[in-house]
């Protein structure tokens, strides 16, 4: 991350992209990316319940309420599709 500033309230019809990680075990977590001129930024959400809600409890605590400024390059790497990561079986 490059940098970090307090969550910007979003312009009306400004566009972001939401990609949501889940795991078996772990807190869903949702990545929110916007671009801003020409930079990208990423927040954070997640949630979980039993054993994964303290995980997602303790990611929001610190992400809640602030942007990261990320790279561009991460960004592709962050919105690639899954067919795209995994190859076909044979």
């Amino acid at each position: 991350m490059e940098d970090v500033r307090k969550l910007a309230v979003p312009a009306a019809g400004e566009s972001f992209s939401d990609v949501q990680i889940e795991s078996a075990d772990g807190p869903a977590t949702t990545l929110r990316l916007r671009k801003d001129g020409d930079s990208h930024w990423l927040s954070v959400a997640a949630t979980g319940e039993g054993e994964a809600k303290k995980a997602a409890e303790e990611i929001t605590s610190r992400t809640q309420g602030w942007e990261f400024k990320i790279p561009a390059l991460k960004v592709e790497s962050i919105l690639k599709k899954r067919a795209d990561l995994l190859e076909a079986a044979s």
